[in-house]
C-alpha cells in the first residue's frame, strides 16, 4: 500500500512511469518503447483504471509474490521440509532490507520483475526443467530484456562448482578493474558505433553514475553471503551438496 500509493516525486522513475499511464488512456494504445508485457499491462490498467495507484500496487503484489515463490523454492531445492516456512519467512525478512528490492519497489519496476522470473528460471535449470526455465526466462524479457544477459550465463549452472566460481571471481575481478568499460571504448573508438556515448550520456541525464560501482559489487554480493549465512541456521546433507 506504502508504494502504491507513493507521491510520484519518490523515485527517479516513478513520475516516468505515470506519464507511460497518461499516455496510454490519452492515445488509447499500447505504450512504444517498452516491453511487450510491461507494455500490454500498462495499457490493460490504463483502461480499466485511472488510479496509478492501482498499477503501482499490481507490480508491487507481483515482485512479491514472486519473491515469496522464491524462497519457497530454493526452500525445496535445499530439502528443508519442515524448516521451509521459517526459512521463506527469513528470506523476504532480509530481502525487504536489502537496498535493491527497496529500489525495484520503486524505481527499476520492470528490472525488479524481471530479475525475480530469472531467479526462478535459474532454479529450473539447475532441476533439470529447461521448458519452465525457458517460459520464465521470455516472460521476464516481456517485461525487461535485460533478463537475456541473465539468462545467456544460465549454462554455467550445468558446469562443476569448481568452474563456477572460478568464472565468478573472474568476471568480479574483471568489473572492479574497470576493464569492461575500456573494453566498451574501445569497441567504440574502432567501430565507430556510439555504444560507450549512448552509456555515458544515459548516465549523466538521470543522475546515475557510470563506471564502476563499488556500492553495487557489496549490494551484490550480499545475497551470496545472506545465502551461506541462512545455510548455517539450515543445514542438511542435501543443501550442504547443493551450496
Amino acid at each position: 500500500v506504502t508504494v502504491a500509493t507513493r507521491d510520484s516525486s519518490q523515485g527517479t522513475d516513478t513520475q516516468n512511469y505515470v506519464y507511460v499511464l497518461e499516455g496510454a488512456r490519452n492515445c488509447d494504445c499500447i505504450p512504444d518503447g517498452f516491453e511487450p508485457a510491461f507494455a500490454a499491462l500498462a495499457r490493460i490498467f490504463a483502461m480499466v483504471s485511472t488510479s496509478d495507484a492501482i498499477f503501482f500496487g499490481v507490480i508491487s503484489a507481483i515482485q512479491v509474490f514472486a519473491a515469496v515463490k522464491l524462497g519457497w523454492s530454493i526452500a525445496a531445492l535445499m530439502d528443508y521440509q519442515e524448516k521451509s516456512a521459517a526459512y521463506v519467512l527469513i528470506f523476504i525478512a532480509l530481502l525487504v532490507v536489502f537496498p535493491f528490492f527497496v529500489a525495484m519497489q520503486i524505481n527499476v519496476l520492470r528490472q525488479g520483475v524481471g530479475a525475480f522470473l530469472v531467479a526462478l528460471a535459474a532454479i529450473e535449470i539447475y532441476r533439470r526443467h529447461y521448458w519452465r526455465a525457458i517460459a520464465l526466462i521470455a516472460l521476464g524479457a516481456g517485461f525487461h530484456y535485460s533478463t537475456l544477459m541473465y539468462a545467456a550465463a544460465m549454462p554455467l549452472l550445468l558446469v562443476k562448482p569448481t568452474v563456477r566460481r572460478i568464472v565468478f571471481i573472474g568476471v568480479l575481478l574483471m568489473y572492479v578493474s574497470g576493464a569492461p568499460e575500456q573494453v566498451i571504448r574501445a569497441i567504440s573508438d574502432i567501430s565507430g558505433a556510439p555504444l560507450y556515448s549512448t552509456v555515458a550520456n544515459y548516465g549523466s541525464t538521470v543522475e546515475y553514475r557510470i563506471g564502476v560501482r563499488y556500492d553495487f559489487v557489496v549490494f551484490s554480493l550480499l545475497p551470496l553471503g545472506l545465502t551461506y549465512l541462512l545455510y548455517y541456521f539450515f543445514p542438511n546433507p542435501v543443501s550442504h551438496h547443493r551450496m
